[in-house]
């Protein structure tokens, strides 16, 4: 394959779309977890994003509507121990993201949009004999940009609906486990390696 790039259009042929695309934008987010009790933490957060974007459609020399677009997204999450060993958590969170280019009559894409929730359970303590977790999660996601496939050169909204749920176990020797406490207890220990057994199921 040997492309020749630079080529002029044959008499009378123009290019199908050829556009300029100018995108400027800037956010700001923040998130913090707080100890409500010894066994109780929360998690709050959140994003602003204010998105600028022209496309200008070389063919005819004409602007597309200009899209000037503002969002929040807040995010959130909570974790409960209910022993020293068991935790039960869930988490929430809204996602944003502009979409490039113009659909077929030259009108900017609404931004990607999305919802996602997760709840689980977390096994024992990181680092001990035996730690695991449990979770459920499911995202949903509207103004997805994508190819048509009967139109390669022009592209359209879709939505999906994704889930997962992922059983996570790791197992480890007490020699191990004594060996992780040293290296992350005492800082001029030489690191050793830690082998460990894990098994996921998604």
């Amino acid at each position: 394959f040997n492309p020749v790039y630079g080529q002029t259009l044959a008499l009378g042929a123009t290019p199908l779309t050829n556009t300029y695309e100018t995108q400027k934008a800037w956010g700001i987010y923040f998130q913090d977890q707080m100890d409500l009790t010894d066994r109780l933490k929360l998690r709050l957060g959140g994003r602003y994003d204010n998105y600028r974007q022209t496309v200008l459609n070389r063919n005819t020399n004409r602007f597309a509507p200009a899209v000037h677009q503002t969002q929040f997204n807040p995010t959130g999450g909570v974790l409960y121990e209910v022993s020293d060993d068991i935790s039960v958590f869930a988490g929430y969170g809204e996602g944003f993201r502009p979409n490039s280019g113009v659909d077929a009559a030259s009108n900017p894409f609404p931004a990607e949009l999305s919802k996602s929730y997760e709840v689980g359970v977390r096994l024992g303590e990181p680092g001990g004999a035996l730690s695991g977790s449990i979770a459920a999660f499911t995202m949903t996601k509207n103004n997805i940009s994508i190819i048509y496939s009967s139109r390669p050169n022009h592209r359209r909204l879709s939505s999906i609906i994704h889930s997962v749920c992922v059983c996570c176990l790791v197992a480890s020797t007490k020699e191990n486990a004594a060996l992780a406490n040293d290296r992350y207890g005492n800082l001029s220990s030489p690191i050793h390696p830690i082998i460990r057994k894990s098994c996921m199921l998604v």
